[in-house]
């Protein structure tokens, strides 16, 4: 049955998809919830559902505008249930930002392959991937994804490899100057630099 629904590019298929997303985090948060209710709590909550439904029409129009699948919804029907089976993501707010981030850094690297304004879709891409790292670190990963796509685009030429530096230094100016005039501080790195750890005892715990 799921088979023949999703197989149809239908708006049905996007409003149940963003429904799924929805009821789930809600149930998750009713399950969770402890304290209070404030306008924060509220905005903060507002804000993670917003950019979870946004995500899923993101990844759908990444997904018909490079044809990377037929004409199907089955992309946003695994993105959604990948995204029910680890509810945790729905308790972190800095996880759903770098997810938009770098779904917005994949957009750009999926489109390198119809070679035009290449130059111009490396830089957006490093620094979108830049600034999800500055949510979360290890979103970082997805820069030799990066490299790997400018290597093998169309037309490569050797200087295309320090596009990215330069988009992912710009970022990092950028960040650096705010920090230091919100915080009159540099120290912002020893928060942002993450050590890589052996500790898989969260793989093993659902929430």
């Amino acid at each position: 049955m799921l088979t023949s629904f999703f197989g149809k590019s239908s708006p049905v298929n996007y409003l149940l998809a963003c429904l799924f997303i929805f009821f789930a985090y809600l149930i998750y948060t009713v399950l969770k919830f402890q304290g209070e209710i404030t306008p924060l709590f509220i905005g903060e909550h507002l804000l993670r559902v917003v950019l979870l439904v946004f995500s899923v029409l993101l990844l759908d129009f990444m997904i018909r505008k490079n044809a990377l699948t037929l004409s199907n919804t089955y992309g946003i029907f695994l993105f959604s249930c990948f995204l029910v089976g680890i509810p945790a993501v729905f308790a972190s707010t800095p996880l759903v930002v770098a997810n938009t981030f770098v779904l917005l850094a994949m957009r750009r690297i999926f489109s390198l392959h119809t070679n035009f304004n290449n130059e111009k879709k490396i830089l957006d891409a490093a620094i979108w991937i830049t600034v999800a790292s500055f949510f979360y670190y290890w979103s970082l990963l997805f820069f030799p994804v990066l490299i790997y796509a400018t290597v093998r685009k169309e037309g490569f030429r050797f200087r295309h490899l320090f596009i990215p530096v330069l988009g992912s230094a710009t970022a990092l100016i950028i960040y650096t100057a705010i920090y230091a005039l919100a915080t009159d501080s540099f120290q912002w790195t020893a928060n942002w630099l993450q050590q890589i750890g052996y500790d898989f005892t969260p793989y093993s715990q659902m929430e």
